[in-house]
């Protein structure tokens, strides 16, 4: 499992071998077995119970009733099938590998753990920590899941084919990573420590990450994970918290080779599964569709890579009607975003060491396509140092020169650096908008187990700015702010802040802010909405 750390996995697998096993499953008259070392291919004709501290393995066991796996408490299953629920109690662990549970599997608040391999279960459940001392996991590789999983807490990782025939929600895990996963619902990430990455999975549903203070990975070779695979996204795709915490942050999302994630025939050999696909990163021609959505308007930059054939020959090199096919390719693939003004587009990468005369011809035609001046298309050229294997760089091989045909191509595209200033800050003290000049839309965004997501749009409807402004209001008893983001949201008792960020501390006349959350709790619309004190 490459990436993040499995190291609590190895941790139990020595436990489990180190236990020393007692006897063999015991029947009592109250109709549970209690099972505290090894048992076989038999057949428990009730409910079974893994003691307190104690350690049970099964393999080829067939259980009819539902488990349970006492504080402290390990069960291993192997090859088995259980009719029932499992239940896992406070720091106890369950490993099936190659077995099917009927029935529901649910992790305790302080559960030690949850592995599957190439295992079928119901719906699985990681209650949150709460004053627990133990932070769970959940791991699952090659299994199936045919419900919902929902986690609270601790590591989660889905890898290696593991299905999940509904929903997956997880909030305030340590992390919540899929690798070549498939969730046929939706996919909701909410608060996790060091964030969340997807590579090489499927998502049906609409997938929301929100409040993930380690930032949020959605394909290959990002900061997170070095993983090499993109993904498919079956529906909107939410990010929020990222502008949560930096909203001036611009957002570059990078291409595909194939939209659905695989491999074309060039790779895999394989025709039955043949696609439109183009270079590595360079194909955002299904984002008009399946558009990315910030809730910051104006953050999405779309970033396609383009290469010429010093990388590959691809076969539009080759065709009859080279150069002239050239806009026609680059449109579909990412051109017509920008020309239908969805998005800018910045080239992320495009490069080549111009020993074929049609690489020359290539870089000239997509100089050209870029355009002119501010309007046109941003860049950023693969690469200036010259130790790229297949481009080479602006710098020659001594480090020091120019390679003077590549910068006669680029030069006329380049635009020089403008210099800047700093805005004077406002003068004056606050100024209030007289009384009823606000009002205040809520919108719920998601909704979860235990929690929820929200936006509360204020409009200032005074004759004057609101300068610094600070939007109030109450939730009822027992619903706790999780994060906030266009503000500085802060909660006393019942009570939240949202409270201006220093960037912009002012709210113009007719001017709006949205402010966004993520809460723990029943879902529950503010309530008593103020504007620096006055009522909405």
């Amino acid at each position: 499992m490459p990436g993040r750390t499995v190291a609590k996995l190895a941790t139990v697998s020595a436990v489990i071998a180190a236990s020393v096993l007692a006897v063999a499953p015991t029947a009592h008259a109250d109709l549970v077995t209690h099972c505290i070392g090894t048992g076989g291919a038999v057949t428990v004709p009730n409910d079974l119970l893994v003691p307190a501290g104690e350690s049970c393995a099964l393999t080829g066991t067939t259980i009819t009733g539902n488990v349970t796996v006492a504080a402290g408490g390990n069960l291993v299953v192997t090859g088995g099938r259980i009719s029932g629920e499992v239940r896992v109690a406070a720091d106890g662990y369950l490993d099936a590998t190659g077995t099917s549970v009927d029935g529901q599997v649910v992790l305790a608040a302080g559960g030690y753990g949850i592995f599957l391999s190439d295992a079928t279960t119901g719906s699985v459940t990681v209650r949150p920590k709460g004053s627990a001392t133990i932070d769970s996991f959940l791991f699952a590789e090659e299994s199936t899941v045919a419900g919902n999983i929902t986690v609270g807490a601790g590591e989660v990782r889905l890898d290696r084919g593991t299905q999940v025939q509904r929903n997956v929600s997880s909030t305030g895990t340590y992390y919540t990573d899929l690798h070549d996963s498939f969730v046929d619902g939706t996919l909701s990430v909410l608060n996790s420590a060091t964030g969340s990455v997807v590579c090489g999975s499927a998502v049906q549903g609409r997938a929301t990450f929100a409040g993930n203070l380690g930032g949020v990975q959605v394909g290959p070779n990002g900061g997170l994970d070095s993983c090499a695979s993109g993904g498919y996204w079956g529906g909107d795709v939410s990010i929020t918290s990222i502008l949560g915490v930096q909203p001036n942050w611009l957002i570059f999302v990078e291409g595909v080779s194939c939209p659905s994630g695989g491999l074309s025939n060039v790779w895999d050999g394989d025709t039955s599964n043949d696609e439109d696909c183009g270079w590595w990163g360079g194909n955002l021609s299904k984002a008009g569709q399946f558009p990315v959505r910030l809730n910051v308007a104006n953050r999405l930059v779309y970033s396609p890579h383009e290469y010429a054939t010093s990388v590959y020959r691809q076969t539009w090199f080759d065709a009859p009607d080279y150069p002239a096919n050239m806009p026609a390719i680059w449109d579909k693939y990412f051109g017509y975003l920008y020309k239908q003004n969805i998005a800018p587009i910045m080239m992320g990468e495009f490069g080549s060491t111009l020993v074929d005369p049609k690489d020359k011809v290539w870089l000239e035609k997509l100089m050209a396509y870029t355009g002119t001046g501010v309007t046109g298309m941003s860049f950023t050229y693969w690469s200036w140092n010259p130790n790229s294997g297949d481009t080479g760089g602006i710098a020659l091989d001594d480090w020091t020169n120019v390679n003077t045909a590549k910068q006669a191509i680029i030069q006329p595209y380049l635009i020089a650096p403008s210099g800047g200033g700093t805005t004077p800050p406002p003068t004056g003290g606050p100024t209030n908008p007289p009384t009823g000049a606000c009002t205040a839309t809520y919108r719920q965004v998601n909704a979860w187990q235990g929690g929820f997501q929200g936006e509360l749009t204020v409009k200032n409807t005074g004759s004057g700015a609101v300068n610094p402004w600070a939007v109030t209001w109450s939730w009822p008893s027992g619903v706790t702010l999780g994060s906030g983001w266009n503000a500085t949201v802060t909660q006393s008792g019942t009570t939240v802040t949202a409270a201006a960020p220093s960037h912009a501390p002012s709210l113009p006349a007719g001017g709006s802010v949205t402010v966004g959350f993520t809460a723990n709790g029943t879902a529950s619309a503010p309530g008593t909405v103020k504007l620096s004190g006055t009522s909405c």
